[in-house]
């Protein structure tokens, strides 16, 4: 006969604060909290080796603390002993979810637990720099985040719709009815190889998408947004403006990621928009890719880019901020004279909306160590909220499906 069933603490469980008489935990990978009377704590702690629930319990009141443990179970705090870290729900073993919550969340938007409604754009931090030349950008969303504060998201308390923002730029308001909600950030664990932080991030994209929900991601370094341009273009051919001003000579490893990103499957199209400086010769148009240098761009402005594009494709659009000036982002691995302006790159931004289905945007390459101040954070901010205000809207939103029943 087999023995009594053991369970496990969860290798998610994590302590987030404590008083005189409770303490209260969290799940990194489901962002459940719960608060535990002392006593309870204690018996929770008991399963840090694998064991049954009547030996936890010991002489503590049964009845009361076994149902407490079931509740523990249900929500993943507690595990099979053999269950290999997955956590189990009502309707069985289930696999933890790709991504985990932040400190922060962006414009100081709600966070997304699980069963909340879908938005309709989705935030997914990326603090990953495997795949970088300079480490540093996995501080990346935490920074952005926190000086994106400054543009609070907020509802409008008679109609419950999101209010939006003033664009004095455009001179109208964006994103008026638009929900956005902050999915926190994709898992990874040191060690872990860029392939298997890859995989999760397109994991977390294909999550959003299926939602109906349009994916935003910030990074990161510059391999992330080969996780999320994957998902993407799992539902079909898609053309990617990848805005960087790296060459193979200054930026080997985001050069690098560009030319993968034009190999994946169903990639027909990559545009480098951004080019400049000395060594970025080789940024030639090749097969199935084409460069535009911000030359180009200062003369022709959205034009070039736009015929360098095929009509009819939809775009996943790659912002690198290194292609700004360093005037205005210098915290970032190569940065080099005479890119773009802020104005420059969000009305690129604008033109392409207005003229292409965006499916999904990333910003990427914000290194915090080697910012002024916070200059390149606010700025990857600001980019961030005008490609939003550029790409979705309450009627092109969600149109792959997702629940109806958005709000605040």
């Amino acid at each position: 006969m087999s023995g009594p069933e053991r369970w496990l603490l969860s290798p998610h469980v994590g302590v987030e604060a404590a008083d005189e008489s409770s303490v209260v935990v969290f799940h990194g990978a489901t962002g459940a909290r719960l608060r535990l009377s002392k006593p309870l704590y204690e018996v929770l702690r008991a399963f840090r080796n694998p064991a049954a629930p009547a030996e936890a319990l010991g002489r503590r009141d049964f009845a009361a603390a076994r149902r407490c443990l079931e509740t523990l179970r249900a929500k993943g705090f507690l595990v099979l002993a053999d269950a290999g870290g997955r956590t189990a729900g009502v309707g069985g073993e289930v696999p933890a979810r790709p991504v985990a919550p932040s400190p922060y969340t962006m414009f100081r938007c709600s966070p997304r637990g699980p069963g909340a409604w879908p938005a309709h754009a989705a935030v997914i931090g990326v603090p990953s720099d495997l795949g970088a030349d300079a480490a540093g950008a996995r501080d990346a969303p935490a920074a952005v985040r926190r000086r994106s504060a400054e543009f609070v998201y907020e509802c409008d308390f008679d109609t419950c719709r999101p209010r939006g923002w003033f664009d004095v730029d455009r001179g109208e308001r964006i994103l008026a009815g638009v929900t956005i909600a902050d999915h926190g950030d994709v898992r990874f664990h040191y060690g872990e190889s860029l392939e298997t932080v890859l995989a999760r991030v397109a994991e977390a994209t294909r999550e959003a998408l299926e939602a109906g929900s349009f994916p935003v991601l910030i990074g990161g370094d510059r391999s992330v947004a080969l996780g999320s341009i994957r998902a993407v273009a799992e539902r079909g051919p898609v053309a990617v403006v990848w805005l960087s001003a790296a060459s193979a000579e200054r930026a080997p490893a985001a050069w690098a990621a560009a030319r993968q990103a034009s190999a994946l499957p169903n990639i027909v199209w990559l545009v480098h928009a951004g080019v400049r400086g000395a060594g970025s010769g080789t940024a030639v148009s090749q097969d199935g890719t084409r460069a535009v240098t911000v030359a180009e761009l200062r003369v022709r402005g959205a034009a070039a880019l736009l015929e360098a594009l095929p009509e009819g494709l939809p775009c996943y659009v790659s912002v690198d901020i290194g292609v700004l000036d360093p005037a205005h982002a210098p915290g970032v691995g190569a940065p080099a004279p005479g890119g773009l302006e802020p104005a420059e790159l969000t009305s690129l931004l604008r033109e392409l909306g207005a003229a292409r289905e965006v499916r999904c945007l990333d910003i990427c390459d914000v290194l915090p160590s080697k910012d002024v101040g916070t200059l390149t954070s606010v700025v990857a901010a600001h980019v961030l909220l005008a490609g939003l205000g550029a790409f979705v809207s309450p009627g092109r939103a969600g149109r792959d499906g997702g629940d109806p029943r958005r709000g605040c």
